[in-house]
């Protein structure tokens, strides 16, 4: 009986790991920010909370002589601890190099009065001079 449920668990897990490309993470975070509760959390904590550090970042990232400014895109799942996690982004460019490493020192409140923890969110830079 424990075979099947370890082969089980193993393929579930994998699947959740290995089976979202980037382009499903933007969807699935997409169709997450749909429901209610998750754009809550979003917009009236997420963001109210870290914002101005995300535009700080931002800030010091494009002041740079060799900043980029292409526009980027970032996928991540925030965890019930208030963390972000499972971090991807494209194009790899040095503003968006730079904005990723102090995004995920910055640490966002917890979602878990939406019940939506590890919660997938997609954040679409654009870089104006």
């Amino acid at each position: 009986m424990s075979r099947p449920l370890i082969a089980f668990l193993f393929v579930a897990f994998s699947q959740n790991i290995f089976a979202a490309s980037f382009s499903e993470r933007i969807s699935l975070a997409d169709k997450a920010e749909d429901r209610a509760p998750v754009y809550e959390y979003l917009y009236k904590e997420m963001y109210p909370a870290i914002g101005s550090n995300l535009a700080a970042i931002m800030n010091v990232c494009v002041a740079k002589a060799s900043a980029s400014r292409k526009d980027f895109t970032i996928v991540a799942d925030i965890s019930n601890e208030g963390a972000f996690t499972k971090v991807a982004f494209k194009p790899k460019t040095n503003t968006a190099v730079c904005f990723v490493a102090g995004m995920v020192a910055t640490r966002p409140p917890p979602p878990s009065k939406c019940n939506c923890g590890p919660l997938p969110i997609v954040i679409h830079m654009s870089v104006k001079p």
